[in-house]
């Protein structure tokens, strides 16, 4: 590691889960709002998503530089949501490595939040309003971290770009470093209609992008929800010791079977009320 002291910045902080691998968690409310990687592969340097605003990402970028002293050599994009993509533009000439339906959606979602955020240009003020009028001390918290985030990413919009990937895969592909290899695989719809994730088997930690949400509540808008508890179940076969989630700390197989068991009561509920809707 060429670091030469420890690294600062209100976007993440930065935990060493083996060496020549880092997480990067998220701080909430700062412009980050996901978790990202960052991996040391011997002869390249591979940044796993590159969170909410190119000012995070910026963050994210330096620090890889400053860790092991040599320049970050491909971004990957776990999905195509904006937290995940929105600092690609700050790795500006680096291969972006992902699906070709997470490229094809970054350009069509981010597309059309610039184009909303543009044309109403104050819509973080129902955010802010709903926080004024919160007297509940933890809605208030979730509150005030949504502001943050949205505040964040409207000081971003005069220079925000669609950053598109650069090169994409198929099923899965295997990055081989003198260091440790890496096996990036592309699981299906579960969290949204594009989940990639990372594999590092040398080292037995997976950066799982968005499947995972670790103490926090998972998001499921553009998700599949059979799909996604299929993919846990696949992931629990041969479960890493670590795994980096999306959101939250990094967790273990109990943050995995947590999720699991929550979507499963969510499906139950659902089935539930279109019964009795019926």
């Amino acid at each position: 590691m060429s670091s030469s002291g420890p690294i600062s910045t209100p976007y993440f902080s930065l935990q060493p889960v083996a060496e020549g691998v880092y997480a990067a968690i998220a701080v909430r409310g700062t412009g980050a709002m996901a978790n990202a990687g960052i991996i040391d592969l011997g002869h390249q340097v591979v940044v796993f998503d590159s969170m909410y605003t190119p000012q995070a990402g910026q963050a994210l970028h330096d620090a890889a530089v400053q860790l092991f002293g040599k320049p970050v050599t491909l971004l990957i994009n776990s999905h195509f949501h904006l937290d995940h993509t929105g600092g690609n533009q700050a790795f500006p000439g680096v291969p972006i490595l992902s699906t070709a339906k997470t490229r094809s959606l970054t350009y069509e979602r981010t597309t059309q939040f610039l184009t909303f955020a543009k044309a109403h240009p104050d819509y973080p003020l129902t955010v802010k309003q709903a926080l004024e009028q919160e007297t509940d001390a933890k809605k208030r918290q979730e509150k005030e971290y949504e502001l943050g985030e949205l505040l964040a990413m409207d000081a971003a919009l005069p220079i925000l770009v669609p950053t598109l990937a650069t090169l994409t895969f198929h099923d899965s592909i295997t990055l081989h470093g003198s260091k440790r290899s890496a096996v990036l695989r592309s699981l299906g719809n579960g969290h949204s209609p594009c989940d990639s994730a990372l594999f590092l088997p040398d080292d037995d930690i997976l950066f799982a992008g968005d499947l995972l949400f670790a103490g926090a509540h998972p998001s499921i808008m553009t998700g599949n929800v059979p799909e996604w508890i299929s993919i846990l179940d696949a992931l629990l076969q041969d479960c890493p010791a670590l795994i980096v989630p999306g959101h939250g700390p990094v967790a273990d197989k109990q943050a995995v079977l947590v999720l699991q068991e929550y979507l499963k009561q969510l499906l139950t509920t659902a089935g539930e009320i279109s019964a009795i809707s019926t």
